[in-house]
């Protein structure tokens, strides 16, 4: 009787010992990736109370994970590496971040933030004028008063400028088809913002789309490249005659980005329907991540989207997910 007792303890005080280095590991290297080796520990055991949520390959695992979470749906889960937050540059107040920054970190994760470079007023002449006002300096204030508060968080920050600048549906005033100028501003922004803070990252974020490669900014300005893949059942079966798998999405647009030799994150991964059908596609999605050997990070968007974004006929999809699927086995 003892003797086993002596074995469990053993057991358990080598899984927290691995645990130990594998988060050491995680908070030291979030660009290059981790490999949740402990995981592989606590799903081959024989304690059936340990082994949740191991139908994920987590022994192969060398992505991290990231959320955007405005309702704190994933406060308590422990495998989160970065968390997402989205801010307008014209509605930004200084501090603004401040509290976010400190949540972050005592979560042991690192911030991503997606700046929306909207146009002062929202109107046509100012959304047509923006890239010259950015050149011209009308934005700088702006601009200084987020890097400047950029050097109140304890880690580097990814820093998203500008999403999605290819997909010209007329939602954001950047997404057009002036490539000169988007690349001419997204450059003025990075360069400005180096000036103050120079600790962190920076992520050129298209969709992925086949004509993404004419806003490409250069590499001394990209650190990542960030991908958005969204499954919207009702939308791809309208488009395409059935849903469309993780791969079906995110292999077209691996091979657009991937010459341009820069790890890549997904920024914004969702997926909605039914609960089943979420986590089912979800952890295909996940165990399908190591066949992309430059995909370091995918983020997740829990959220509803902003309605109509999809076309009028479409409900807006509600991307919030149960957060226990990021769980690690525990």
């Amino acid at each position: 009787m003892f003797g086993n007792n002596i074995k469990l303890f053993l057991i358990f005080l080598t899984v927290f010992l691995i645990v130990g280095i594998a988060i050491k590991i995680r908070s030291n290297d979030a660009v290059s990736g981790i490999v949740w080796g402990y995981k592989s520990v606590i799903c081959d055991s024989k304690f059936e109370f340990l082994k949740k949520n191991c139908n994920i390959d987590w022994k192969n695992l060398s992505i991290n994970f990231g959320v955007y979470d405005p309702e704190g749906h994933f406060d308590s889960i422990n495998t989160i590496a970065i968390e997402h937050r989205f801010i307008k540059w014209t509605e930004y107040q200084k501090g603004q971040l401040d509290d976010f920054f400190n949540h972050v970190s005592s979560k042991n994760r690192w911030p991503m933030i997606t700046i929306e470079p909207f146009s002062f007023d929202n109107s046509d002449e100012s959304k047509r004028s923006l890239f010259d006002d950015i050149a011209s300096g009308k934005y700088d204030e702006a601009i200084e008063t987020i890097c400047l508060d950029f050097k109140n968080s304890k880690n580097p920050v990814f820093i998203r400028w500008g999403q999605e600048m290819e997909n010209v549906t007329g939602r954001y005033p950047w997404a057009s088809n002036d490539t000169s100028g988007y690349i001419a501003s997204y450059r003025y922004f990075v360069n400005k913002c180096r000036e103050i803070d120079g600790k962190n990252f920076y992520i050129w974020s298209p969709v992925g789309h086949s004509n993404v490669k004419g806003y490409y900014p250069g590499g001394g300005f990209v650190d990542l490249v960030g991908l958005s893949v969204f499954e919207f059942p009702q939308w791809d079966i309208n488009n395409y005659g059935k849903t469309q798998s993780f791969d079906e999405i995110f292999s077209q647009r691996y091979r657009v980005v991937k010459g341009f030799e820069k790890p890549i994150i997904i920024a914004e991964l969702g997926v909605t329907g039914d609960k089943d059908f979420q986590k089912s596609w979800l952890i295909n999605a996940i165990n399908s991540s190591q066949k992309y050997p430059l995909l370091k990070t995918v983020s997740y968007f829990d959220a509803v989207d902003s309605p109509g974004v999809w076309g009028e006929k479409y409900p807006t999809p509600d991307w919030r997910i149960n957060p226990e699927i990021f769980t690690s086995p525990l």
